[in-house]
């Protein structure tokens, strides 16, 4: 008897908060000093952001600088991520939050970008300041 489509969501979850952990934890290069993102993209209510936070709930070990969530649903403008991590990351509204996380060993869960035209390339900038 096949298991209720449920069950195989629960499944594809489990799968996915495995493959999050994974990209974000140490085996995957960040015990090595590299950036290692990991990606979750499915469609909604389907439990994206509980995931994340599951996942960096069991990663909380791993980053001597903490694991922090930066809430993304309710910015208008990819321009302001940077300054939406640097609140998250609990910085003055001076501090550079590029040049924060280039000393840092954190896991930075960005939540619902996927609105935000042109939020690849601030993301992607955020990871070359810190992996150079």
């Amino acid at each position: 008897m096949p298991a209720p489509p449920e069950a195989d969501e629960l499944a594809a979850r489990d799968r996915t908060a495995a493959r999050a952990r994974d990209g974000a934890g140490t085996d995957r290069g960040v015990a090595r000093g590299r950036v290692s993102p990991a990606h979750v993209d499915w469609s909604g209510r389907f439990g994206k952001t509980r995931l994340a936070l599951q996942a960096a709930a069991e990663l909380v070990d791993e980053f001597a600088d903490g694991v922090f969530f930066v809430a993304l649903a309710p910015l208008g403008d990819a321009r302001v991520v940077p300054g939406a991590a640097a609140q998250a990351l609990g910085l003055r509204p001076d501090d550079d939050p590029y040049a924060y996380l280039a000393s840092r060993r954190l896991l930075l869960v960005l939540d619902n970008a996927e609105h935000l035209d042109g939020v690849e390339q601030i993301v992607v900038d955020m990871l070359v300041v810190r992996s150079s």
